[in-house]
């Protein structure tokens, strides 16, 4: 697991040689809809334990919450 900055995202996002990562915004759907990535798909930390099948593990994830608290967590699971 490795921190990702909101810049070194961007970089990655526009670069047309890289395959975008899965993004997952681990916030509440009420955050979520006040504010999210374009591509992000919503999957609420708590509910990870429940739905963590439903990742492709050979995916390049990028976990996306407020402060990097909740993704940090979900990054453990």
């Amino acid at each position: 697991m490795i921190q990702l900055h909101p810049q070194n995202l961007k970089v990655w996002l526009d670069d047309a040689s890289r395959s975008p990562p899965l993004m997952v915004d681990v916030r509440e759907p009420w955050e979520f809809q006040y504010c999210h990535i374009e591509g992000s798909t919503l999957l609420p930390l708590r509910q990870i334990p429940e739905r963590l099948t439903e990742l492709d593990p050979e995916a390049e994830i990028v976990l996306i919450c407020h402060h990097g608290v909740r993704s940090y967590r979900a990054g453990l699971f």
